[in-house]
């Protein structure tokens, strides 16, 4: 029996190390190993500061992260660090400075002025309020893009604080 098995090693040996089934084989392998390694490399970060608000006394305090580098300009960083932003803080000992559900409707960069447009669920903050959200939201942009010129902040294509918006997240005046 095992001569039988040695003879049967043998031709499969044989077989596989044949040139016509080696090197497309070993082809196939490095082909196979090289795309693992693409899929599992670590994506490109940046450094960036996010500030949000203390738990206890809402006075605003920076967290290092990382993000994705966005794109070529300002408008794509400011994007980028501004969808990390609405995640929430890392740290237990900070509240979110908007509340969840808020999404990044629109940004653009134009003549200088960066216009960042939120979701509706922005104005229904209650702690911390909205305007302390806004305010982390002007100094995470201008900490991280300091050469960035003004900032204009709108909750649904509208100025928080001017008539008919502020009062979208106040119960009483509804």
């Amino acid at each position: 029996m095992i001569p039988d098995l040695r003879n049967r090693l043998t031709t499969i040996l044989e077989r596989a190390l044949s040139p016509r089934i080696l090197w497309p084989g070993l082809l196939a392998v490095s082909l196979l190993l090289s795309v693992a390694a693409w899929f599992l490399r670590p994506l490109p970060t940046r450094s960036a500061v996010l500030f949000f608000p203390r738990a206890g006394d809402f006075r605003l305090e920076g967290e290092p992260r990382q993000v994705l580098p966005g794109g070529t300009g300002l408008e794509d960083g400011a994007r980028e660090v501004v969808e990390e932003f609405l995640l929430g803080p890392g740290d237990s000992r900070r509240v979110a400075a908007l509340p969840r559900g808020t999404r990044l409707r629109e940004i653009l960069y134009r003549r200088g002025r960066l216009y960042v447009d939120f979701s509706e669920d922005a104005v229904l903050a209650r702690e911390p309020p909205l305007d302390l959200g806004l305010r982390a939201v002007r100094k995470t942009l201008r900490y991280n893009f300091p050469t960035l010129g003004s900032i204009l902040i709108t909750v649904n294509g509208r100025e928080p604080g001017v008539t008919g918006t502020a009062a979208a997240g106040d119960p009483k005046k509804k």
